[in-house]
């Protein structure tokens, strides 16, 4: 689970990226469905709460940094 948690941070830290040059993105509902994508457990993905990816990296350092 915490490669899963790896991947997705490192996912959202390239969506955050293009979102900084101006690339057109689909919101969360995009960010979400391209990490199932990648091949991530359902359930895991389907865990992640909801709002920018920001927030989902804040929710996976806080289950897996304590």
């Amino acid at each position: 689970m915490y490669e899963d948690a790896v991947l997705i941070s490192k996912t959202l830290d390239y969506k955050l990226f293009e979102r900084s040059k101006g690339v057109p993105h689909s919101g969360f509902k995009g960010d979400i469905d391209s990490l199932k994508e990648l091949g991530l457990p359902f359930a895991f993905v389907e865990q992640l709460p909801g709002g920018s990816p920001g927030n989902i990296k804040r929710f996976i350092s806080q289950v897996y940094d304590g």
